[in-house]
């Protein structure tokens, strides 16, 4: 099994000032700044406040444009920068067109998947081809769970199929 890896870094972020409310906005900073990956944990911290630690993934070239967002958002005033190495397998990147047909409509939309390759080969559709099948789908009268998109998704993928027809009523 090929095994890669990459520098990166880590911020982790302690903060107990902060409304709940600004989190989505500042994730979205984060990102638009380089994060490659931003999770938020809520948590308890001294005097009982309520508060929140971010771990930020992000490249060592984002890292200082992430830290403004840190300093200018979330007026934090310390954090912690560790330098990671990002291990990793190696990936494929898979784009396939697939029907989706209902009684009365057929849609096409683009699948897009990713290949993970090691002791056993993992394959699943990417988050924005299964949100794009939910909204497909809303729009013709059916309400479909986010999970069971990536459920249908997948068994495209791996039984190289390219057409799916709904079974059940609206």
């Amino acid at each position: 099994m090929q095994i890669y890896s990459k520098n990166g870094v880590i911020l982790y972020v302690q903060a107990d000032h902060l409304p709940g409310e600004i989190l989505g906005s500042v994730i979205d900073y984060l990102y638009e700044a380089g994060a490659c990956n931003v999770q938020v944990i809520p948590t308890v911290t001294k005097k009982n406040r309520p508060g929140y630690i971010f771990l930020i993934d992000t490249k060592e070239d984002y890292a200082e444009a992430v830290e403004r967002v840190l300093i200018r958002e979330l007026k934090v005033t310390g954090w912690h920068r560790i330098s990671t190495e990002h291990r990793h397998l190696a990936v494929d990147y898979v784009k396939k067109q697939i029907q989706i047909q209902g009684r009365d409509f057929a849609v096409d939309m683009e699948l897009e998947g990713k290949v993970a390759h090691g002791e056993c080969v993992s394959l699943r559709p990417e988050h924005r081809s299964c949100a794009r099948m939910k909204e497909l789908l809303k729009e013709r009268g059916y309400e479909v769970s986010l999970v069971d998109c990536g459920k249908i998704l997948t068994q495209l993928l791996e039984q190289n199929e390219s057409i799916y027809i709904i079974q059940e009523e609206r």
